[in-house]
């Protein structure tokens, strides 16, 4: 009996030994990690570099820890990093008549197939101190539906309609001959720590 209590209490003593190893390399690692994405969000040092499109017409600063893709009249910004702690924003280009309205334009270049009454765009005024010229839209819908419940999903465009995240379209009205669609998710941009922007620019 004394030897099998002797090795009860050897088998819980190593594994609780076992136990706490395992919880201090975890939370090791956590705060690690931790430390790692701080070092790499921090930008107060950093300098910044300038992308242009001339054949878009957009210009922006950017970290230059930042990879651009640009494609067709897509611009996509992501990280280089593996860990992929930056998420990726996507910027595109479209033409439209100088003669229309930003929420005319964006209505006969995405929504075509959508109802009206369902899915729209809309003018919107929350204030842009970086630019205070520019035009804003967004693409919305009846607001009795919710884009976070999958059984009432709202009948639009879902590449572009409003979500909890930072989607938003752009016209520059001394270059009305493009707009600019802007995803960057949950995220800010990381140029300059606000989704305003101060750094992009549309070009005529």
């Amino acid at each position: 009996m004394a030897n099998k209590n002797t090795n009860s209490k050897s088998i819980l003593f190593y594994t609780l030994l076992v136990s706490g190893i395992i919880v201090s390399i975890l939370l090791w690692t956590k705060v690690w990690i931790f430390k790692q994405n701080k070092s790499y969000f921090n930008t107060e040092n950093t300098t910044f570099v300038t992308f242009t499109s001339k054949k878009l017409g957009v210009e922006f600063e950017h970290d230059p820890r930042l990879i651009i893709m640009e494609k067709g009249n897509k611009i996509v910004i992501d990280d280089t990093d593996p860990t992929e702690i930056y998420p990726h924003y996507v910027i595109e280009v479209f033409n439209k008549s100088k003669s229309t309205t930003l929420e005319q334009a964006i209505n006969t270049a995405l929504l075509n197939k959508y109802h009206r009454a369902k899915c729209y765009a809309k003018r919107i005024d929350r204030g842009n101190p970086t630019h205070p010229g520019y035009l804003m839209a967004v693409v919305t819908y009846p607001s009795n539906r919710n884009p976070q419940d999958e059984n009432n999903l709202p009948k639009c465009n879902p590449d572009y309609y409003e979500t909890n995240g930072a989607r938003i379209f752009w016209m520059d009205p001394e270059n009305s001959n493009k707009f600019v669609f802007i995803s960057a998710g949950q995220s800010v941009i990381y140029s300059t720590g606000d989704i305003n922007w101060p750094a992009f620019k549309i070009l005529p």
